[in-house]
């Protein structure tokens, strides 16, 4: 199964896309799956260089536009928070689904 990961600026009242201190989310899609291996396909859509990690197991360095396949072994069902990590102090958000 491949889920796909968009890492984006969270579109905010007051707060521009493109500035540097916008809030980070990561959508997936689809956001609630089954215990097992999956291919996580990561797409980095804001204009700095970004890693995720899930579970452990984590990208390289994407730059803006970057593009990654990570593949992770869910074990057990639980809400999987991801990481993400970037130069400046931003929130970021986001969280995977593992169901039996």
């Amino acid at each position: 199964m491949t889920v796909q990961a968009r890492i984006k600026a969270y579109v905010a009242a007051g707060v521009p896309k493109t500035s540097l201190m916008a809030p980070l989310e990561v959508s997936f899609s689809p956001d609630l799956i089954d215990v097992g291996t999956v291919i996580i396909a990561v797409n980095n859509t804001t204009n700095e260089s970004h890693a995720l990690e899930i579970d452990g197991v984590s990208t390289a360095l994407l730059g803006p536009g970057g593009r990654a396949d990570i593949r992770v072994n869910f074990r057990r069902p639980a809400k999987y928070t991801v990481s993400v990590s970037a130069d400046d102090p931003v929130p970021i958000s986001g969280t995977l689904t593992v169901i039996k």
